[in-house]
């Protein structure tokens, strides 16, 4: 801190701080030795082009009203008329919920009808083993499993066919054949049989078994009856002619 005295004046104080003095005395120094950049700005003008204006001058032209009449027009139709389509028919539910009626025609139904064509399916395939490999292979030799085995088959066959036939009538649809009654009944027959096929095994068909079997050993074992053939008289040489018996005395004779 420096004070210097004014005598003309009141003293004062100044404060100098080195700091800023060294800075505003290197300022200069700083200056001179900066870099500088030029930054040059290339400005293009676009020329306007100004169109002429042009004066057009509008004629107001009076126009006639003329009277208004009433006119009644009638709206033709052109085209194709909308026909009205009937509503469709709502399906019938299945027989067995409530509201099915097991009388009434009823269409392909998958919970239904794929159960029993897999049924008849495999009916007519157990028929076919039961004829061609059973009765006609197997049991050749024994006339008794043969007959019944090919009985067997025939009535598993003629079920097959009758139950893909009433499937079919369903997927038609054929009015009547397509009931749900007729597989339900058919069912019911096939199992009315399977249990008369039950009780035949156990009741009937040992016994019969066993006689047959007496029957070819009995067969077996007795000599086999020879044809019996009928006798004849011998036959009488024929009698000789007149002329010959007259020459046979003759030899007689001598």
């Amino acid at each position: 801190m420096l004070t210097i005295p004014s005598w003309p004046v009141e003293p004062r104080t100044i404060v100098i701080d080195p700091a800023s003095l060294l800075g505003a005395l290197l300022s200069p120094v700083t200056t001179l030795f900066a870099p500088t950049t030029t930054v040059t700005a290339t400005v293009t003008a676009i020329p306007t082009v100004v169109s002429p204006t042009i004066t057009s001058t509008v004629t107001a032209v009076p126009t006639a009203v003329s009277p208004t009449a009433a006119l009644t027009a009638t709206a033709v139709p052109t085209g194709v008329l909308p026909t009205a389509t009937p509503p469709l028919p709502t399906p019938a539910p299945p027989p067995w919920e409530p509201g099915g009626n097991w009388l009434a025609d009823t269409s392909w139904s998958m919970a239904y009808h794929v159960p029993l064509l897999a049924v008849f399916v495999a009916l007519g395939v157990a028929a076919l083993v039961l004829y061609f490999y059973f009765s006609r292979r197997r049991y050749a030799g024994h006339a008794l499993n043969a007959r019944l085995t090919e009985f067997l088959a025939g009535i598993l066959g003629a079920a097959s066919v009758a139950g893909l036939l009433l499937v079919l009538c369903a997927l038609v649809p054929i009015p009547f054949l397509s009931m749900p009654i007729w597989p339900l009944i058919l069912v019911v027959a096939l199992l009315g049989f399977a249990g008369f096929a039950v009780w035949y095994y156990l009741r009937r068909y040992p016994a019969r078994r066993a006689a047959y079997e007496r029957e070819a050993v009995k067969q077996r074992y007795m000599p086999a009856e020879r044809p019996r053939t009928r006798r004849t008289a011998p036959s009488k040489p024929p009698r000789p002619s007149p002329a010959n018996q007259r020459r046979r005395k003759k030899r007689k004779k001598r």
